[in-house]
C-alpha cells in the first residue's frame, strides 16, 4: 500500500473511532470490524493480534447475522498467529473459523 493510501485510511480510521466512541452509536459488529481494520494497517505483530483479539471481545453472542463476521476475524487471527510462529494457536483459530461457517450455514 502506498504511504499515501496508508495515511488516507488511517485518517479514516480515526473518524470512525470517534464516531464508535459513544455505545449509543454503531453496533458490536461495527465496532469489531473497526479493529479488524486497525489490525491491517498495524506494522507490529504483536499489536495486530492484540486489535483481532480486541474485535473477537466485542462480540458476545454469535448469531446468524455476525457468525460470518466472527469467522473471519477468527481466520485473520489465525494468520497473523501463523505468520509470527505459533502454528498451535493458528490452527486453533482456522479451526474455530470454519466451525463458525459449518455451524451457521
Amino acid at each position: 500500500m502506498s504511504d499515501c493510501n496508508h495515511k488516507g485510511m488511517n485518517g479514516i480510521i480515526q473518524e470512525l473511532k470517534g464516531l464508535l466512541k459513544t455505545k449509543n452509536i454503531g453496533t458490536d459488529s461495527d465496532r469489531a470490524l473497526l479493529l479488524d481494520f486497525q489490525a491491517t494497517l498495524e506494522t507490529k505483530p504483536e499489536k495486530a493480534i492484540k486489535l483481532e483479539k480486541d474485535a473477537l471481545a466485542q462480540i458476545e453472542n454469535i448469531t446468524a447475522d455476525n457468525a460470518r463476521l466472527v469467522s473471519n476475524l477468527h481466520a485473520n487471527l489465525g494468520g497473523l498467529y501463523r505468520m509470527n510462529g505459533h502454528p498451535d494457536l493458528a490452527r486453533e483459530h482456522m479451526e474455530k473459523s470454519i466451525s463458525l461457517l459449518d455451524q451457521f450455514n
